[in-house]
């Protein structure tokens, strides 16, 4: 009985000396029937800063489009559109340049 409440308690006190990392954060994704999608949501970072942000993507025939907006300032706000098939007289102007 004494070496199971040795190695119990050894275990217990391990989990106090081990080190976690926990992620604050909220995420919400809704998608539409019309292939738009958002998702929106929000980070509580290591300084208790709340940080938000939202993106947007929506999917064509031509291509996708895809927006991403922050609340902090450091973070990249970006915004592109993926074209999927090039016409053929704009896709050897693109490759000569």
């Amino acid at each position: 009985m004494a070496l199971f409440s040795i190695r119990f308690s050894s275990n217990f006190l391990d989990l106090f000396k081990k080190k976690y990392d926990f992620d604050h954060s909220l995420k919400t994704i809704n998608r539409s029937t019309r292939g738009f999608t958002t998702e929106s949501g929000a980070v509580l970072s290591d300084c208790g800063i709340l940080r938000g942000y939202i993106k947007g993507t929506y999917d064509d025939k031509n291509g996708t489009f895809e927006a991403q907006l922050h609340t902090d300032g450091s973070q990249e706000t970006k915004a592109n559109y993926k074209i999927k098939n090039l016409p053929k007289g704009l896709s050897k102007f693109a490759r000569s340049q």
